[in-house]
């Protein structure tokens, strides 16, 4: 992954290892299903069919701004995601069901 310019997922189910995969190179998607860790023009487009192909890779391969945004976007996702941020969101969600319990 860490060669490549753009992932493309046209399956019926987006593949969840490999979007990570792609996220974590910096790698941009094209995707046919919507993926809950790509935005539209952001690190991924989606597309209906595939005729729409050549506008997606357009849109990360034609010169380097979308592409260079994508990396940004994605640098931001992972720092979303890292071990320190997940447990930070799980201890603000335990702390809100303890004090909803000690309401009742």
């Amino acid at each position: 992954m860490a060669k490549s310019r753009v992932f493309i997922d046209i399956g019926e189910m987006f593949n969840l290892h490999l979007t990570v995969e792609a996220i974590d190179a910096g790698v941009p998607q094209v995707n046919r299903k919507v993926n809950p860790f790509c935005a539209h023009k952001k690190n991924g487009f989606f597309i209906e069919n595939i005729s729409e192909i050549e506008d997606a890779l357009d849109h990360f391969l034609i010169g380097l701004q979308n592409w260079n945004e994508s990396l940004l976007y994605m640098a931001q996702l992972k720092d979303h995601y890292t071990d320190k941020q997940i447990m930070a969101r799980w201890e603000s969600f335990k702390e809100g069901i303890v004090h909803e319990d000690s309401a009742n």
